[in-house]
């Protein structure tokens, strides 16, 4: 394990307006006085009655001294220390403060600022300079957002193997930044930028063993037994043999990985969804009306769930329809990780890219297939597009299905219009946004 020493520090802070004290002051009224009576009445003494406050003086009351504090995730430090204060600062019902699970630092002041009933945040000192970097929230954030004090200093752990010595030498690696809009992963960009170390970034999944690692963290944190829990990292292989092993489990895979399992009782199968779309004589006249629902059914989660539609079915229009959903899926570009209008995932796993994007050139191969998108691809070469249009196609287009980006490698959507259901391009299903 390597050791970097950073300057990054935690701080809480608050949207201006949440701490702001509205206090209202009456003026007092002069008393006048009171002149006696002539003619004196004798009043006689009611009986004492106790009345509490009403549900609603009591809601007012707890909600004027509670503060919330947006934190991180279960199994983070964020939360653990915003319970702390919570232990610390909480005073009965004259001060309350309420710790919220947050989804780190970026996305804390974002709900700082945006989200009903968030007070205050624990957020990463350098955060601020990536939303001016970025212009998401204006140019003048550092009017909107009021430091309350610093909680300590963060360090940065790289865990790696035994064969790197030096931080350097994970220039062209896969490293994992943990999880998007994170604090862990814009300080570590922003380490190894400075550095100009150049790694290939992957996200958490089964290329690495730290997403399975924090759900077990967030269970336990949860109160499930510690010993409930098995974690032993493995290839397929492996995974078989566990699966042997067990009076009971569940296995998720494609056909290929599930139907070995099919007649077992011990295992529940989730294999592929083989989700299609069925547009029959009494509505195909109407397609344009379905042709959203169609788009976000085939790319929607960048086109890896198992309910994305792998095919749609119709009795005509098959040539108009191919070309719409082409149109609208085929000039689509992987963004960088952090964006949150990005569409399509990138693949941990390079050699999975590789498998897909060749199936599918050696399906084209079979007459009756051809792939509609293709035209409307742009070609990016660096920052910029290729000017002009292939032979039939839009402006920029004739571009790869499978490109490189930002370290990552993706899958272009792509739209194959078969003449025939038989074709062996008309059932497959892959992880990406197909049909």
């Amino acid at each position: 394990m390597l050791r970097v020493a950073c300057s990054v520090a935690f701080l809480v802070i608050a949207a201006f307006p949440a701490i702001a004290q509205r206090v209202e002051t009456v003026p007092a009224k002069p008393v006048e006085a009171v002149q006696p009576k002539a003619i004196e009445k004798t009043v006689r003494p009611r009986p004492a009655t106790s009345r509490g406050p009403s549900n609603s003086e009591i809601t007012e009351r707890l909600n004027q001294n509670t503060v919330s504090v947006i934190s991180g995730t279960p199994a983070g430090t964020y939360l653990a220390v915003a319970y702390d204060m919570s232990a610390v600062l909480d005073d009965a019902e004259n001060l309350r403060v309420l710790p919220i699970a947050g989804k780190g630092s970026v996305q804390n002041v974002r709900d700082i600022l945006h989200l009903r009933g968030v007070d205050m945040g624990i957020v990463q000192s350098d955060v601020m300079g990536f939303f001016k970097q970025k212009g998401e929230l204006g140019a003048n954030i550092d009017n909107r957002l009021v430091y309350i004090t610093k909680l300590y200093n963060e360090e940065m752990h790289l865990v790696v193997n035994a064969n790197v010595k030096d931080i350097k030498d994970l220039a062209g690696k896969k490293v994992s930044f943990d999880l998007n809009n994170s604090g862990t992963q814009f300080s570590s960009r922003i380490i190894f930028d400075l550095l100009g170390i150049k790694v290939e970034e992957v996200k958490p999944g089964k290329e690495e063993p730290w997403t399975p690692y924090r759900l077990i963290q967030a269970f336990i944190a949860a109160g499930v037994p510690s010993e409930a829990f098995g974690f032993y990292p493995t290839d397929h292989e492996g995974a078989g043999e566990i699966l042997k092993s067990c009076g009971r489990a569940l296995i998720f895979g494609d056909k290929s990985t599930t139907q070995q399992y099919a007649n077992n009782p011990a295992i529940q199968v989730h294999g592929p969804g083989w989700s299609k779309i069925l547009i029959g004589e009494d509505c195909i006249e109407n397609w344009r009306d379905y042709l959203d629902v169609m788009v976000s059914s085939i790319s929607d989660n960048g086109g890896r769930s198992c309910i994305n539609a792998s095919a749609i079915v119709v009795p005509r229009y098959a040539d108009e329809i191919a070309e719409a959903l082409a149109q609208k899926l085929g000039p689509i570009q992987p963004t960088r990780a952090d964006d949150e209008n990005a569409r399509l995932s990138g693949f941990a796993n390079t050699k999975m890219a590789d498998f897909i994007d060749a199936q599918i050139e050696e399906g084209l191969k079979t007459p009756g297939a051809v792939d509609v998108t293709a035209k409307y691809r742009e070609v990016r070469s660096s920052a910029f597009t290729r000017p002009g249009p292939p032979e039939g196609g839009t402006p920029n287009g004739g571009g790869p299905r499978k490109v490189e980006f930002d370290g990552g490698v993706y899958l272009r959507p792509t739209i194959v219009q078969c003449d025939s259901f038989a074709h062996p391009l008309a059932n497959k299903e892959f992880l990406c946004p197909y049909a």
